[in-house]
Order: C-alpha cells, then structure tokens, then sequence
C-alpha cells in the first residue's frame, strides 16, 4: 500500500512540477524565470537609490516588491493566471521605479 501512496506523491510531484515548469510561449522562460528575473532588476535598481530616497519612491519600491510578492504567491497557489497579471503589472511599476530613480540622479541599470 505504501509503494502505491509513493508512486502517487511521485506522480502528483511530477504533474506540480510541469505545471510550475509551463513555459510561457511570449517569453520562452518559466514564470518562475520571469519573477526571479525582475527581482534580480528591481536588485540593480535598488543599488542605485540615493542615501535619503524622497518618500514618494519608497513607497513605489513597495509596490514593487508587493506585487512581485503577490505574483509569487499566486505562483505557488498554482493559479497562473492571477501570476501572470500581477508580473505584468509588477514589470510596470518596476519600469516606473526604475525611471523614478534615473530621473532623481542614479545611474541607469546596465
């Protein structure tokens, strides 16, 4: 019986993980990919803020992270519907908050 409950977990698994690992056709890369990839941006862009940020774009930074929180909430929930809007509009704040920071005088992201 236990073979049997091992085999299904292997299987249930392997199904969790090909749907995580779905590639999206827009992009080539897995939305995992996509998340990890504005992170390391929003990262580059958080090295350019100045010592005493003005409030306004400190809070765009938390809507930033908010969002690509929530886009990582939805992902592990498996709904990748609700992931995929919250990386669209994370990837529009993260645009904004990046163009925040140049204007203010940081250097633009490589």
């Amino acid at each position: 019986m236990s073979n049997a409950n091992s085999r299904r977990d292997a299987h249930s698994a392997r199904v969790m993980l090909r749907k995580i690992g779905k590639r999206n056709e827009h992009f080539g890369v897995t939305v995992q990919d996509r998340i990890n990839e504005m992170m390391a941006f929003l990262d580059s862009v958080i090295l350019r803020l100045p010592e005493d940020p003005p409030d306004a774009m400190v809070e765009e930074l938390d809507r930033v992270v908010t969002t690509l929180r929530t886009a990582d909430g939805s992902l592990q929930g498996g709904n990748e519907s609700a992931t995929m809007q919250m990386l669209d509009l994370a990837r529009a704040r993260l645009q904004r908050f990046a163009k925040q920071v140049d204007e203010f005088g940081g250097q633009p992201a490589g």
